[in-house]
């Protein structure tokens, strides 16, 4: 019986309607012109952003190709050219740029403006591995345990696999499970001993509250208010849209709105998505429910996260918050 690996979809074609590409946020550059570019794009205004990230591009800055490449790629500022898409990200990839290099194995992987091939697309997937990046290491795993474009390689499949969920991709740690439990073996077995360490995460007091570093999705550490009292976790509006434009979440991560009374018993409803991973010192739980509250306002770690610990406590003399299991 053939055991299936099932590729990371970036993001769901049927809920986006759009080609499954991360936009990459610009690191400070050198061409004065990136922080427009970016700002435009921000604020919607995709045809000022194509024009100016074009001109970026045409300068050789990877950061600028590979983000016009995804603006050619979901038809933005302009119509939607896969080839000239494929073009882009193949000048910002042989400059080493990760986002590029795993977005030009999907094109390839995909036969998305060029002819499938997944030996070009196992070259840019492993080129992106290497780096660190999550999705391309999970999927250079399921392209050596089908055997598409490289040897069929379990090894190898495992390997990468492993290192995708270490970071907590929850489509790897599910493609690691398929692949072990198909040589007969228990990753819960495996792990058993690693899950009954206790944690200890330093807290900063801040105004008589706790403060708490959390990271988000593996890509962004912000500091939380420790809040028992919150039925979920919060999170500002301001860190969604950032979330957003480094395609650290996409659309199929929102949730219907809650209505919730307040302590004035007014009525809010809230806007929620599900968070694909939190992270609390070495502690991660996957699918994590939270709320989105407006503007900049308070982030706050609540039950959907606490509730989820085996056990948890709070050292008041060390200002430590202390997991177990």
């Amino acid at each position: 019986m053939t055991t299936r690996i099932c590729f990371t979809a970036f993001f769901p074609v049927a809920a986006m309607l759009m080609i499954p590409i991360f936009f990459m946020s610009p690191v400070p550059a050198v061409f004065a012109g990136i922080d427009e570019a970016q700002a435009a794009y921000d604020r919607g205004d995709f045809a000022r952003a194509y024009k100016e990230f074009k001109s970026l591009a045409e300068h050789g800055v990877a950061e600028a190709q590979n983000n016009l490449g995804a603006m050619l790629a979901n038809g933005l500022g302009g119509p939607k050219n896969l080839p000239e898409a494929v073009k882009w990200f193949r000048g910002a990839a042989e400059q080493g740029n990760v986002t590029a290099q795993k977005n030009l194995g999907y094109m390839y992987a995909n036969g998305l403006g060029v002819p499938g091939d997944f030996s070009e697309a196992a070259k840019w997937y492993h080129r992106a591995a290497e780096q660190g990046n999550v999705y391309a290491q999970n999927n250079l795993g399921a392209l050596y345990g089908e055997g598409l474009g490289v040897p069929k390689n379990n090894a190898e499949a495992e390997k990468w696999f492993r290192r995708a969920s270490d970071q907590g991709l929850a489509e790897a740690q599910q493609n690691l499970a398929v692949l072990l439990q198909g040589e007969g073996r228990n990753l819960l077995s495996e792990s058993a001993g690693k899950n009954r360490r206790i944690e200890e995460i330093p807290l900063e007091k801040r105004a008589g509250v706790y403060m708490v570093p959390v990271r988000i999705n593996g890509s962004l550490t912000l500091s939380f208010i420790l809040d028992t009292g919150a039925s979920e976790v919060n999170i500002s509006a301001d860190v969604v849209a950032r979330l957003l434009l480094t395609g650290a979440i996409d659309k199929a991560d929102f949730l219907p709105g809650l209505a919730y009374r307040m302590a004035d018993g007014n009525i809010v409803k809230s806007s929620r998505l599900k968070l694909r991973l939190l992270e609390v010192g070495g502690v991660k739980i996957s699918e994590v429910t939270a709320s989105i509250v407006p503007g900049t306002g308070s982030l706050l770690l609540g039950q959907s996260f606490l509730g989820r610990l085996q056990s948890w406590s709070l050292d008041n003399q060390r200002n430590v918050l202390r997991i177990g299991g």
